[in-house]
């Protein structure tokens, strides 16, 4: 659930930075297993209650959004400073409220949306949007009193002010469940290249270590010559060495692999290596297509 909700709140930074124009981070309060009276009872009023239908079912999770959070989101898009912290006056959500905020709540929905697709694997999303908004929490009926939900808080920092407020995610887990094997069916339909196992060994490959070695210059000399080195002499390099350096990956019992060649030059007072040639594309093909069919 955590590498779900962490999904979600990509989701929103990115729509969410878009939407009011300023940078917006995401920070996970919480994340438990709740009655859904419990919840209701720990709601403020007024209230600012997006219900999500999730799939074409009608009330099956509700965002209830702080007014804290729903005052910044108006302020912004009615053009509103992002490095301006406006005193909040506490007051009735009206129309512009809902309309404004309604992309947020979608946007919340889409994120956890998104982050089950990544959990199990598929491509399909389940759509999950805002129909309305409720003000009552005992208007907020999305299931009976004593059954379980999910319930998701998460804090965001908008702007240069760091203006702040809360969003908590509800969602019974009758909706979870009835999601949840929808999403089996699909992945049950994928290629073998989806399966855990195949996603793990391309994440093993992928991060697998690889030293590269970077040689100005190579030359064979006899056992004499090396004998008479000592300090202070010189081994002299071709003319061209800088512009002609070998790029080399050293691999356990095997010999030395030439990448391809480079350049040495600087960057940012460090001394960096401009490739002048594309990998070799012996040793990186077969990884390029284990890369390619996973992603099919």
């Amino acid at each position: 659930m955590n590498d779900i909700v962490t999904e979600l709140i990509k989701a929103v930074e990115k729509k969410a930075r878009a939407y009011l124009g300023t940078i917006v981070e995401g920070m996970i309060l919480e994340i438990e297993t709740k009655s859904f009276s419990e919840v209701l009872d720990g709601m403020s009023m007024p209230a600012m209650i997006g219900i999500v239908e999730v799939e074409g079912v009608d009330r099956a999770a509700f965002v209830n959004l702080d007014m804290d959070l729903v005052f910044h989101v108006v302020d912004l898009r009615m053009g509103g400073s992002p490095s301006e912290l406006p005193e909040f006056a506490a007051r009735r959500p009206t129309g512009i409220d809902n309309a404004m905020c309604a992309p947020l709540v979608d946007m919340i929905a889409e994120g956890f949306s998104r982050g089950l697709n990544a959990a199990f694997g598929v491509d399909e999303e389940i759509p999950m949007r805002c129909t309305n908004f409720e003000h009552m929490p005992m208007s907020a009926n999305i299931a009976p009193e004593r059954s379980d939900v999910l319930s998701v808080k998460v804090s965001l920092d908008i702007g240069e002010a760091a203006r702040s407020g809360d969003f908590e995610f509800v969602l019974p887990f009758s909706a979870l469940d009835l999601m949840a094997t929808r999403l089996k069916k699909s992945s049950s339909h994928t290629s073998n290249s989806r399966d855990a196992w195949a996603a793990h060994m391309l994440d093993v490959v992928l991060e697998t270590p690889l030293d590269i070695q970077p040689v100005l210059h190579s030359a064979i000399y006899s056992v004499a010559d090396v004998s008479d080195l000592e300090v202070g002499g010189m081994i002299i390099l071709d003319e061209d060495a800088q512009h002609n350096v070998q790029v080399q990956v050293d691999l356990p019992d095997e010999p030395l692999l030439v990448l391809g060649s480079a350049r040495l030059g600087s960057l940012k007072r460090n001394k960096a290596l401009k490739m002048l040639s594309e990998p070799d594309p012996e040793f990186f093909e077969p990884l390029r297509s284990m890369v390619s069919a996973a992603e099919r």
